[in-house]
């Protein structure tokens, strides 16, 4: 009898990395778990329809503390598709003007063995009408973003047109690179995570957000959000209706809006 078709070998480095941060913010912070009534993850996630149906692919972990601060961490995978992708979306409370911290990693037979890797502040005032805070949140990140994104071996991507930078911020760091080279990009994780760390320790500068500003805070990150995980700026929904079902996805939708 023929051998059995082995399962693609899929590096690892991504789900490592995304991990290691998750557990670092999860314990700076002081956060804790939320589960669902089975004391699981807060969704977890099975295949619908086809070979997967049924099966376990991944899950939704929320994190949190009393003061609105929430941490999604996002993890599907399908070995035998040679998929594995984790995002980490760390969300300021309501009526913070700290900015989102945001990290993804994702492989799969569609990027052809390399990995797709975002890192962001998600800003929660409007940049181009707020210099101090540009040069408050993003100016000490600006020299690592450049340096790191200059390295060999790191791409840009080009799928990333103008809509979706609209509504991120330009200091976004988004690039296509080989597992090796992704090891690369550790120090830039690095130097995000730990300024945001430092924003959420000791708050913006006084001053910087206005009284108008701050009163649209809370409205103005709902669009913001709903924006960034509308099926007009990721075609990947529609790929999880189809991988998951439409109501689970909604599900998926709705713990990321909602933080």
């Amino acid at each position: 009898m023929p051998d059995a078709p082995q399962m693609p070998e899929i590096d690892r480095t991504g789900r490592t990395m995304v991990v290691a941060t998750l557990d670092k913010i999860v314990g700076a912070l002081g956060l804790t778990e939320e589960q669902n009534a089975d004391g699981d993850a807060a969704l977890p996630l099975f295949g619908a329809g086809g070979p997967l149906e049924g099966q376990r692919i991944g899950e939704f972990r929320v994190f949190s503390r009393a003061d609105g601060t929430r941490v999604v961490y996002s993890a599907l995978a399908v070995d035998a598709f040679g998929m594995d992708t984790h995002q980490v979306y760390a969300y300021t409370a309501s009526d913070s003007a700290v900015p989102h911290l945001f990290l993804d990693s994702a492989i799969s037979p569609n990027t052809d063995g390399t990995f797709h890797f975002g890192l962001d502040l998600i800003p929660r005032v409007d940049l181009g009408a707020n210099l101090d805070y540009s040069e408050a949140v993003y100016g000490p990140v600006t020299e690592a973003r450049a340096e790191a994104l200059s390295q060999a071996g790191v791409m840009g991507v080009p799928s990333l047109g103008p809509l979706q930078w609209s509504i991120r911020s330009p200091w976004m760091a988004a690039a296509i690179v080989a597992p090796d080279d992704l090891r690369k990009l550790g120090s830039i994780v690095d130097v995000y995570v730990d300024h945001w760390l430092e924003l959420m320790k000791n708050g913006l500068p006084a001053g910087i957000v206005t009284p108008a500003e701050t009163a649209i805070l809370d409205a103005r990150d709902r669009r913001n959000r709903e924006a960034m995980f509308s099926p007009r700026t990721n075609p990947v929904w529609g790929l999880l209706d189809k991988l998951v079902g439409p109501d689970v996805a909604q599900a998926m939708k709705d713990l990321l809006i909602k933080g």
